[in-house]
Parts: C-alpha cells; sequence; structure tokens
C-alpha cells in the first residue's frame, strides 16, 4: 500500500548490490483501467457497427430501387399495362442501361405487333375482295354451253391468279326470217386481279 492506493508490485535483487530494486503500480492501473479501456473500445467498435450496419442497408436498399422498378414496370406490361415504360433512376447505373434495353425491346414488339395487325387486315380484305371477285367472275361465264346444230361447244377457263379480267360468252342468236347464228365473244380485259375482273362486268 503506497499513499492510500493498493499497489502491486515486483522486487529483484541485485546480485553485486546489497540492496533490490522495487517496481509497482496502482493496483488500479492495472486491473481496472484495461477493463474500463476494453469496455470504452468496443463500445466505440459495437456503434461503428450500429451505425455502418444502418447505413449499408439503407445504400443496399437504395441502390435495390431501380432493380425493384424495373420489376414492377416488368410485371405491369405483363398485366397489361403497354404504355408504362421504365423511368431512369439518379443511382441506377447499368440497371439504367438495361431499362432503356427493355424499353426499346417492348417498343420493337409493339410495333412489329402493329405491323403484323395490319398485314392481317390487309390479308382479310383481300381475301374478302378475292371472293367477291371469284364470285362475279363465276357470273360473268356461262353456267351451259348452248345447243348448236352441226357444232359441239365445250369450255373451259383457267385464269393466271385467282380472279381476272378474261370472259367469253357463248349464245344463239335467233332471227325471224333467217336461220340462228351461233354468236362467241372472247374478251380481255387489261390488267388483272378483281379491278379487271369489275371492268369485264362492266363491258358484258
Amino acid at each position: 500500500s503506497w499513499q492510500g492506493e493498493d499497489q502491486i508490485g515486483y522486487v529483484k535483487k541485485l546480485p553485486s548490490a546489497n540492496f533490490a530494486l522495487l517496481t509497482y503500480a496502482s493496483k488500479d492501473e492495472i486491473f481496472r483501467s484495461p477493463v474500463i479501456n476494453f469496455f470504452n473500445i468496443y463500445s466505440i467498435y459495437g456503434l461503428i457497427l450500429i451505425i455502418g450496419g444502418t447505413v449499408a442497408y439503407l445504400l443496399t436498399m437504395r441502390m435495390a430501387k431501380p432493380i425493384q422498378k424495373l420489376s414492377l414496370v416488368v410485371q405491369d406490361i405483363q398485366a397489361g399495362n403497354i404504355k408504362l415504360r421504365y423511368q431512369k433512376d439518379p443511382l441506377g447505373s447499368e440497371i439504367n442501361v438495361l431499362g432503356n434495353i427493355f424499353n426499346e425491346m417492348v417498343d420493337a414488339v409493339l410495333e412489329q405487333k402493329k405491323v403484323a395487325e395490319e398485314e392481317r387486315v390487309t390479308r382479310e380484305t383481300f381475301a374478302r375482295e378475292l371472293r367477291l371477285g371469284q364470285q362475279v367472275q363465276r357470273s360473268l361465264l356461262p353456267q351451259k354451253m348452248p345447243r348448236y346444230p352441226g357444232v359441239d361447244v365445250a369450255e373451259m377457263y383457267i385464269p393466271a391468279i385467282e380472279v381476272g379480267g378474261d370472259f367469253y360468252d357463248v349464245f344463239v342468236k335467233e332471227r325471224t326470217n333467217a336461220s340462228s347464228q351461233l354468236v362467241l365473244a372472247v374478251a380481255d380485259a387489261s390488267g388483272k386481279g378483281v379491278q379487271a375482273c369489275f371492268y369485264s362486268l362492266s363491258v358484258r
């Protein structure tokens, strides 16, 4: 004990001298202070860990926000909201590039869908016109060959395409004071398709 404080010391006798060397320090300095310092240091470490973990968590959530936005846009478009697009995020970096590529892909798909729909409407319109033209063309041609003495009449018509402007007719012209006449009519309208077919109809 020294001046009211417990001390911990070490005594070393010197072999060549008639005295010993005493080294000592306060007991509190040896036992209490390190514990306090240990507690202080690890309290700081714990505080750094808590603050750092919170900051890292918030930063991670913020950096994940662009991916969440892109995922929501994909889900909404899949649900039918085709007008929705990904909007750039200030911290998006590569996700913004991916979002732009996704937007361009959606626009390209919608454009192709629009073109395909227009082509489908055009094909259906053409098919209706074609059916109408075929009906008109069948009405142009005689359904039955007339009978005429000494002549056998047969017919065949194979258009170059589904509908054409060619037509023919065969009929017998009766005259009052003379023998009847067999009349053959053959015509070729300029052009092909439905327009030529209707033109032949008007000529007939």
